[in-house]
């Protein structure tokens, strides 16, 4: 007799990303994090930051202020220096130390998510293998009635991650009930 299978248990709290050997390998310990990161928006300042507005010339005529909490979007990271706008389209730029803002926490996030893709994208293609592998099978039926034939699905799995939203349990849980969220909240 077979024992009955286990069903996975859904967390009852939030999932927050992990600082994880692989990310802190991929990401050489914060000193060279890979390019296809940047820009990345939703990195959240724990400390207000001017940006300054200038004319061509350089001459300060404006202050641009974002306050503590507020979202503004990395562009690079040099050494422990995070080069910073407010918007993606914006010519304000900004340095701040990198432990100003929750950049760290955002990338975690990314990489856990990705991770998590690329974990159900190789179901996903092992579940084709093994419909493929039955259909070939019962070929002779199939072009018989060609119908029958299950169209050619072509996946979404590498669309642009969701931004971070708080559902509840923060803005950067993983949890799977807040992925959806996440992802319904997008279309």
């Amino acid at each position: 007799m077979q024992p009955p299978p286990t069903v996975p248990v859904a967390p009852k709290g939030p999932q927050p990303p992990a600082f994880s050997k692989e990310l802190l390998a991929s990401v050489k310990n914060w000193t060279a994090v890979p390019p296809s990161v940047f820009p990345l928006s939703g990195v959240t300042l724990k400390q207000p930051l001017n940006f300054e507005i200038k004319t061509p010339s350089g001459q300060v005529i404006g202050r641009f202020p974002r306050a503590a909490g507020e979202e503004v979007v990395a562009l690079a990271l040099v050494g422990n220096q995070l080069h910073v706008s407010p918007a993606k389209t914006s010519k304000q730029r900004n340095v701040l130390s990198v432990d100003e803002t929750d950049f760290k926490t955002c990338v975690a996030y990314l990489f856990e998510v990705r991770k998590r893709q690329h974990k159900a994208h190789d179901v996903e293609l092992a579940q084709r293998k093994e419909r493929k592998t039955s259909q070939a099978l019962s070929n002779s039926v199939v072009s018989a009635n060609p119908s029958s034939r299950e169209p050619h699905e072509r996946g979404t799995f590498f669309e642009d991650i969701p931004p971070p939203m708080d559902f509840g349990h923060g803005k950067f849980c993983i949890c799977g009930d807040c992925r959806k969220k996440r992802k319904n909240a997008q279309k």
